[in-house]
């Protein structure tokens, strides 16, 4: 699929169809490659998409990894870093229990 022209939005669809249909996020009306899921008691999960890359938070231990095992149904081939230090896109994400630091080393 790579080098054909509608290729991206052809893989954002399907993506988009398993992220809505099969774990139940919901789509962000304010930019949609944001989905958001809230459960019963408050917590939140996210998944941000760029390109081919998703960037997924929760708030709840080992939620990410059940929607990792969920997608490998449909890719055959998905590598994944989980950790409180994560590099995504150029950006260093540490995370602790009740903040989060962003910083851009090459940026600087």
């Amino acid at each position: 699929m790579y080098g054909c022209i509608q290729a991206a939005l052809l893989w954002f669809k399907h993506i988009t169809n398993i992220i809505i249909n099969e774990l139940k996020f919901i789509q962000s009306n304010y930019d949609p490659c944001l989905f958001i899921k809230n459960t019963q008691n408050g917590k939140q999960t996210t998944i941000c998409i760029h390109v081919d890359d998703l960037f997924i938070t929760s708030q709840m231990h080992g939620e990410p990894m059940r929607i990792v095992k969920e997608l490998q149904k449909h890719y055959e081939k998905i590598s994944f870093e989980t950790g409180d230090n994560l590099n995504y896109l150029g950006q260093n994400f540490q995370f602790d229990e009740n903040k989060v630091i962003v910083t851009m080393d090459k940026m600087q």
